[in-house]
């Protein structure tokens, strides 16, 4: 496994097994000792653990709550047998707390006590208790806040600290989303009369805290604070950065996204000229080859039949007329030849015009 020691203390991996929990942060986890499960009146969330719930005494980790993914909350409860190393998914009876993350849990008598903890749009005062013997919730008496004032029960506030002390919760600071963000008082519930009263109460004012703390400790909080404010307004530069970088990158992206899209589109355009160049020559080289078939089988026609006029003259009226007209024939075909070249130096002007045109478009 993965160990490492400090100031002497050596921590070692659990390899664990079973339904084991998702990966998720501000969480909560308790552990207690059960007493082992018989007989067929067992809670059914305690049906899951009864084949590991054997010895006299059986610890026991509770996992509650906590955020599985950004803005993605839950309010799940899984136990961890850590004799067997055995995740279980308990399902737990009643209406028990909502979605939440970095609330506390805490072992007050028979009960594990979830306390505050906040989403990502409000904090939490309210209270919930898990029944470890009947694996259900409920929902102590006066335990909610309902004055502004908080004047009956703690404020809402996660990010707080949670403890046992003779079967009484105890409630210290926390965070709000109220200003002053940040609480200093202490609260207790008796479980046993589920009534809950304050202890003791430090706000962030100086000004009213001066009968309670010394002058140290006011400069300790005032240091506090400026520390936190100097912290928060430092945060608040850097997200403001990081957007302007994450701006910049997405203006970035979309400029190169654009260049890349006109590039394709020009490349598609020329690729349509080329193409549009290839068949218009395709069909000249057609229709020149076509032409010259044309002539030529005129040609011999011609010629055919100036053999079978030859062949019938029998006077020199027909020879100088054979002569004349042979020689008006020669003259013909002079012309025709010079057609031609005067039609192939005109193509050959048409194509040098159109490569100067594809060059500047190219350009």
């Amino acid at each position: 496994g993965i160990n490492a020691e400090y100031m002497g203390q050596r921590w070692s991996y659990l390899r664990t097994s079973g339904d084991r929990p998702a990966a998720r942060a501000g969480h909560s986890a308790c552990v207690v000792q059960l007493p082992p499960v018989r007989g067929e009146g067992v809670a059914p969330g305690l049906r899951g653990m009864a084949p590991y719930l054997t010895k006299p005494v059986n610890a026991v980790m509770f996992v509650c709550g906590g955020v599985v993914a950004p803005g993605v909350y839950t309010d799940s409860v899984y136990a961890l047998l850590l004799q067997s190393s055995v995740w279980i998914g308990i399902t737990v009876r009643g209406v028990g707390p909502s979605p939440r993350g970095w609330h506390s849990m805490t072992k007050v008598a028979r009960y594990l006590t979830i306390f505050g903890g906040r989403d990502d749009h409000k904090c939490y005062g309210d209270c919930h208790l898990l029944d470890l013997t009947r694996m259900s919730w409920h929902r102590p008496q006066h335990c909610t806040i309902t004055d502004d004032l908080c004047e009956s029960a703690p404020c809402p506030r996660a990010h707080h600290a949670a403890a046992n002390y003779r079967e009484r919760l105890m409630i210290f600071s926390g965070w709000d989303t109220t200003a002053p963000p940040f609480r200093y008082d202490v609260w207790e519930m008796q479980m046993t009369s589920q009534a809950s009263h304050r202890q003791e109460s430090a706000v962030l004012a100086l000004d009213d805290c001066k009968d309670e703390v010394s002058e140290e400790t006011a400069r300790d909080y005032e240091s506090l604070n400026q520390s936190r404010h100097e912290q928060q307004r430092h945060h608040a530069r850097q997200d403001e950065v990081r957007q302007i970088d994450e701006e910049r990158r997405r203006r970035q992206e979309e400029e190169e996204d654009r260049w890349r899209r006109l590039q394709i589109i020009e490349e598609e355009r020329l690729r349509k000229l080329d193409e549009d160049d290839e068949r218009r020559r395709r069909r000249e080289a057609e229709e020149e080859q076509r032409l010259r078939l044309e002539e030529e089988q005129a040609r011999l026609r011609r010629l055919e039949d100036l053999e079978e006029r030859r062949r019938w003259v029998e006077d020199e009226d027909e020879r100088r007329r054979f002569l004349i007209e042979e020689e008006d024939r020669k003259s013909r075909e002079h012309e025709a030849d010079a057609r031609m070249w005067r039609l192939e130096l005109a193509r050959q002007e048409l194509e040098l015009e159109r490569e100067v045109e594809k060059r500047k478009l190219l350009e």
